[in-house]
């Protein structure tokens, strides 16, 4: 669905004209913070690539820490975190339910707001699936050991722009095949335990 919006003759814009903020998480090794045991989760980018905003192997910022930076890197209800060091190009729209607890986001995770009048953020989500499908983001990657996608880069991303109700009418779709997908999954998750399966096979 994605892909035929590139195919057709929708106008196109830059990312960085589809955002209303976008930056990066807090850098903690150059503020020189110490993660904690327990306090508020930072969120990194394995927090992220399930496709879903999850909160095992989490790190920890001290109160003292957390209300200094949170003004800047605590995100809000349909930002959406893109990973751009390490592993790059996963994504996630947040919702209410992702909310939960008060969190900040690391310097590997970009928070893009993005601007209600021209995109669905959840359409925008959906770009970044597409392109991280077709290797585009590995394409565009820098770096040695570590590789990155800078802002620079990131802000070229051309982005096509059907009307937002073509927009919806597309992250609608997709989450209806979504629904099919997760559906079939909980079904092979509860025949399981009722399948005996043959060693010799």
């Amino acid at each position: 669905l994605v892909e035929k919006t590139y195919q057709s003759n929708f106008p196109s814009k830059k990312l960085s004209e589809l955002a209303v903020t976008m930056h990066q998480g807090l850098n903690t090794a150059g503020e020189k913070i110490k993660f904690e045991l327990q306090g508020h989760p930072i969120i990194q980018t394995r927090n992220i690539t399930s496709g879903s905003l999850h909160f095992e192997n989490m790190k920890y910022l001290s109160d003292e820490d957390f209300l200094k930076y949170k003004d800047k890197y605590i995100p809000t209800k349909d930002d959406i975190l893109l990973s751009n060091i390490g592993t790059i190009g996963k994504s996630i729209v947040l919702e209410p339910k992702d909310l939960i607890d008060d969190f900040l986001i690391h310097w590997n995770i970009f928070k893009i707001t993005s601007k209600p009048e021209l995109i669905n953020p959840k359409f925008l989500k959906a770009n970044f699936d597409y392109l991280d499908r077709t290797g585009f983001f590995e394409s565009l990657q820098t770096g040695g050991t570590v590789s990155f996608i800078s802002k620079k880069v990131l802000n070229e991303i051309e982005i096509p722009l059907p009307p937002l109700e073509v927009q919806q009418e597309i992250v609608d779709e997709l989450e209806g095949y979504q629904k099919i997908i997760d559906g079939c999954k909980q079904v092979v998750e509860n025949y399981k335990p009722n399948i005996d399966i043959d060693p010799s096979w």
